[in-house]
């Protein structure tokens, strides 16, 4: 697989969502390129969370199409998309140590013990957390709570990664540090990495290609200084409103 690509896509919210029949995604099309990181930034309602939830296969009552490098998306079950996923709600099991909540998805792939003890061990060295393993997640911080997800995510090795908002719950310099060492860690493992985030100056720090979307729509895409200094006048007043 290689890079992904959405062509005129289409959702309207069903029944068990907050407002059902509104659209969130109006003909929205982009592609997200490989081994970088491409940076959705919006506002609440723009459409970026359900664009996430459709590449993760998690919704499929949408128009338009979806790929995967050359593999349409119908042909692709969830599990299969090899996506790691890190939320803002950070999501640990509060009953388990951090190990275990890393550990979490090779056991669902009944992967040998001595294994998982090693790969935990070193996707924890890498997120500054090893020390803290036996841990459970009420004793420890809102950030590195965040550091056990990531880990969570990256623990077998996913073609992509997905992060929505992942650090609205995390103090300001805990977030800043997390950020600084997230792009060199995951470029350096040749991840592909879509990154949903409403902050400008996050999003400037991490993107490598910068998508704006709008009431479901996609506005401009391209190199963050591109963007930032774009004449489409739409673009232009979304940035100065925020700045």
């Amino acid at each position: 697989m290689a890079d992904i690509r959405v062509e005129n896509l289409y959702f309207r919210y069903p029944n068990r969502f907050r407002h059902p029949g509104e659209v969130a995604l109006d003909g929205f099309s982009a592609t997200f390129l490989d081994h970088k990181f491409n940076v959705i930034i919006g506002g609440s309602g723009a459409g970026k969370t359900t664009l996430l939830r459709i590449l993760l296969g998690l919704e499929d009552d949408y128009e338009g199409g979806v790929a995967f490098g050359k593999t349409n998306a119908d042909e692709l079950p969830a599990k299969q998309r090899e996506i790691g996923y890190v939320s803002q709600d950070i999501a640990l099991y509060p009953q388990y140590t951090l190990f275990q909540n890393i550990a979490f998805p090779l056991q669902g792939a009944h992967a040998p013990a001595d294994e998982i003890r090693e790969r935990v061990s070193a996707v924890a060295e890498l997120l500054k957390i090893r020390e803290l393993l036996s841990r459970k997640p009420r004793e420890l911080s809102v950030g590195q709570n965040q550091r056990a997800a990531i880990a969570r995510a990256l623990i077998r090795n996913p073609r992509y990664c997905f992060f929505d908002e992942p650090f609205s719950n995390v103090d300001q310099e805990n977030a800043n540090q997390i950020r600084s060492e997230l792009k060199p860690l995951l470029t350096s493992r040749g991840i592909t990495v879509l990154f949903v985030t409403h902050q400008i100056p996050e999003a400037l720090q991490l993107a490598d290609r910068l998508f704006v979307m709008e009431h479901g729509k996609l506005l401009q895409a391209g190199d963050p200084q591109t963007v930032v200094n774009s004449v489409n006048p739409a673009v232009h007043d979304y940035f100065a409103e925020l700045k």
